[in-house]
């Protein structure tokens, strides 16, 4: 109803003291990419949390939950995402740009593209004028060919003073950009990059350094590599490198020559599912498998590839006495929303919840209890009923007037309980159904009648009769609410 009511109305949106005008069928990003405000953002889709800001004042309605990608101290401080944001009032954000691209594109022309594995290839481009990047970063890219189709890959290479950058590029089913890319002859298209973004890249340091890479997370690592022995950079490097089989390992010459020219350098490939090939003699199993052993002593790590092996991988290095502040990930997601699909660099930390409480266990409860007063009130009829649907309407009203939206996702450490719940509904629901049609029946349908009758000495036959239209009606509400 709400929506109804603000339909057509715009709002006003200070960000970091840049004023600009939300329609009402627009998200706080979308909007401000128009008006050519700068927000960090890749997915655009609600999956990545790179828009993250922090609401100063005012109200939006949120699209999707953010509880999954904001801590609970970012939900509580008053952060939203901005993709999935629309405004309800004039607002006031804050947020940070130093991850945001705010530069021109470039136009660049595609001089070599080389397949990896059967579903990575590298493109080389040659760019009009160099881009100021830090090897890590990533940029969006625009085929001419392929209009309305940007995607955010990652700079493989470090950066280039007669501006060639490359990009690794994973194939993705139905991805417009990837798709184009490995099925045409793409040399020589043209393209526009916009960038650098993002912040992941090599801090300063001395001490040991652990990379972790999955898949095409491999990208920007080879890029941190390069940047490094540009620079004369030899502190220890360990490089797990996780792929499903032999096949899947790339770029292996740029990293046997690390191996044989850099001292402190060990490139340590590991399988996960090449059970077959007996002539394999290196690691097997997860990338994380392996973690404790090949990261002891690292003062930094960098990972990069899905974001389960990601948060995995943060979990065992956190356990292993490595610091939250010396770790920095970014997660590649693959997502196709309505045509508009990423695939993109993702940095983000786990998020640490805190565990939940007998309340939030007993929060999901709420239907049951609520379906349990349902069949008490369809029983005892008449006056019962009307109560019963009025206790419904004013649990969830009040509710919401007095505690507000929820926002904090727990760690459920015993996600049995709510399995039972959820299966304790299914029954419950056919218990609803079956006594609103008794007491629609002019009969004694499966004998319910005369075992609650024996059961409480209460006289539900009377009371069936007893019940006026009025009552009924209350009652047909209730049975939709539920």
């Amino acid at each position: 109803m709400l929506q109804f009511l603000n339909k057509g109305s715009t709002h006003k949106a200070n960000i970091n003291g840049k004023l600009i005008h939300v329609e009402a069928d627009e998200t706080l990003l979308l909007a401000a990419l128009r008006q050519n405000v700068e927000i960090p953002n890749i997915c655009r889709v609600g999956g990545c949390g790179s828009c993250k800001c922090k609401l100063k004042d005012g109200r939006v309605q949120e699209l999707t939950e953010s509880a999954y990608l904001l801590s609970e101290e970012e939900i509580a401080e008053g952060y939203i995402l901005a993709c999935q944001s629309r405004l309800k009032s004039d607002i006031e954000v804050e947020m940070d740009e130093s991850a945001a691209i705010t530069s021109s594109p470039v136009a660049g022309r595609i001089v070599k593209r080389e397949f990896l594995t059967h579903d990575i290839a590298r493109i080389d481009v040659q760019l009009d004028q160099p881009i100021n990047y830090k090897a890590g970063q990533f940029a969006e890219l625009t085929l001419d060919s392929v209009k309305n189709a940007p995607r955010s890959y990652s700079f493989s290479n470090a950066p280039d003073n007669q501006g060639l950058a490359s990009f690794t590029i994973r194939r993705v089913p139905s991805g417009r950009f990837s798709t184009y890319v490995f099925d045409k002859l793409v040399e020589g298209e043209i393209l526009t990059v916009r960038g650098p973004g993002g912040d992941f890249w090599l801090r300063e340091g001395g001490e040991k350094v652990v990379f972790i890479a999955g898949g095409s997370g491999l990208a920007p690592i080879l890029g941190m590599l390069e940047e490094m022995e540009r620079k004369g950079d030899r502190r220890p490097v360990t490089l797990l490198f996780g792929a499903r089989t032999e096949q899947d390992l790339y770029e292996l010459h740029r990293l046997d020559a690390y191996t044989k020219n850099w001292p402190g350098f060990r490139f340590v490939p590991i399988l996960s599912e090449d059970n077959s090939n007996h002539n394999w003699n290196g690691l097997r199993g997860l990338v994380t498998d392996h973690i404790r052993r090949e990261a002891a002593g690292a003062t930094q790590a960098y990972l990069c590839g899905p974001p389960q092996m990601i948060d995995a991988a943060i979990k065992e290095l956190k356990e292993n006495k490595l610091a939250a502040q010396g770790i920095y990930a970014d997660r590649f997601v693959v997502r196709e929303v309505m045509n508009t699909g990423f695939y993109g660099a993702v940095g983000l930390p786990l998020i640490e919840r805190t565990p939940a409480t007998i309340g939030d266990y007993l929060k999901f409860m709420m239907f049951h209890l609520m379906g349990v007063i349902a069949v008490v009130a369809y029983l005892a009829g008449g006056a019962w009923i009307t109560a019963g649907f009025a206790s419904l309407l004013g649990f969830y009203v009040l509710g919401d007037m007095l505690t507000g939206d929820d926002t904090v996702t727990p760690e459920y450490r015993k996600p049995w309980i709510l399995t039972v719940q959820l299966w304790l509904a299914l029954p419950l629901l056919l218990l609803i159904g079956f006594c609103f049609m008794w007491t629609m029946s002019t009969g004694d349908p499966l004998g319910l009648g005369e075992f609650v009758m024996g059961l409480t000495s209460y006289d539900v036959f009377a009371a069936r009769e007893a019940t006026s239209s009025v009552h009924r009606y209350f009652q047909g509400l209730f049975t939709m609410a539920i």
